[in-house]
């Protein structure tokens, strides 16, 4: 489907709109020319409908070349598969994007990479595979040993890190973490006890919690600048039935197997250390931008919301009067 098409689908109008939109928005005609200008071309469209279109395209163009910057990435290293190639291609969002490229994705020296570099690759493919065996963990872990991983229990450590990753960095575990989270995460802030709010602007967010789904768009401008004023501390909890159903779907513990305590513990540690943080970030980001999309809609009170969350304190909108018409002098005869 072209962008045309996305577009015309989304904003349920013509794609003969949308193309002749598009034309002119690539023709650096601006937003206020073409509505006011162009009504027989783009047909009849006003201010705000040309603006979602040039949004939509915005995306759209940027998804296309970040595509091609991860395709051209995972080429590089030789890893890309019919099935990558096949499901980077039809991703419509940059968040979806981001977490299949995540696993490829160049990373700073982290725990799991030390751990691959000590030889531990193949018992993390252990924990992770659940073996089933007579032998002990520790059994297991013994081939590992060496200069660098002097006994059982750093090797063990080693390979956790290697899986942990490995779940963090799972797009299927991501989204569904992700999609739980905007349901039902909740919200929390609560006033930093040496931060001072003299006038009590943000009293009523001194001891909040209010589940994501729920939260209005002007909450959401008013926490965010009371947390960038230092006033507030902000988090997002995600229930544990949430979080640990959306890793153990995919990474389940199998209860006959010698390393399940092992994958177990790894579950606990990539939630709680590496997929918790990133998915908090993630539901604040998107709500962030979903609070100042809604600011930037033309209404007067929006305008004065994304003013008052941007710091700007003497905002003033000067009222539109009609210049008088002069009045035809009048002639006097002597």
């Amino acid at each position: 489907m072209t962008h045309i098409k996305k577009i015309a689908q989304k904003l349920q109008i013509s794609t003969e709109q949308v193309a002749a939109t598009v034309e002119l928005l690539d023709a650096e005609n601006t937003l206020p020319f073409i509505a006011r200008y162009r009504k027989e071309v783009t047909g009849g469209l006003d201010e705000e409908q040309i603006r979602q279109i040039e949004e939509n395209l915005k995306q759209l163009r940027a998804l296309d070349e970040r595509r091609q910057t991860v395709l051209k990435t995972i080429t590089e290293q030789g890893a890309l598969t019919p099935e990558l190639n096949d499901a980077i291609q039809k991703v419509e969002t940059r968040t979806a994007l981001e977490d299949l490229y995540r696993p490829y994705k160049p990373k700073r020296v982290t725990r799991a990479a030390v751990a691959k570099e000590k030889g531990l690759q193949g018992l993390a493919d252990l924990i992770l595979a659940q073996v089933l065996s007579n032998e002990s963990p520790k059994d297991l872990a013994a081939p590992f040993i060496n200069e660098e991983v002097p006994n059982d229990e750093v090797a063990l450590a080693g390979a956790r890190d290697i899986v942990a990753e490995a779940i963090s960095d799972n797009p299927e575990v991501r989204q569904a973490t992700r999609q739980k989270a905007m349901q039902w995460g909740q919200q929390h802030t609560k006033k930093i006890d040496s931060a001072e709010d003299e006038r009590g602007v943000y009293e009523t967010y001194y001891d909040f919690d209010f589940r994501v789904d729920r939260l209005r768009p002007h909450q959401i401008l008013a926490i965010n600048r009371a947390e960038r004023e230092k006033i507030l501390r902000v988090g997002v909890s995600i229930p544990e039935r949430d979080w640990r159903s959306a890793i153990e779907d995919r990474f389940r513990p199998h209860r006959r197997s010698p390393l399940k305590a092992q994958m177990e513990l790894t579950i606990e540690e990539a939630a709680n250390r590496l997929l918790l943080p990133a998915i908090e970030r993630d539901v604040r980001r998107s709500l962030s931008g979903m609070s100042l999309a809604w600011g930037l809609k033309p209404s007067s009170k929006r305008l004065d919301f994304c003013a008052f969350a941007m710091g700007i304190t003497r905002w003033t909108r000067r009222p539109f009067t009609r210049r008088a018409t002069p009045s035809p002098r009048r002639c006097c005869s002597a």
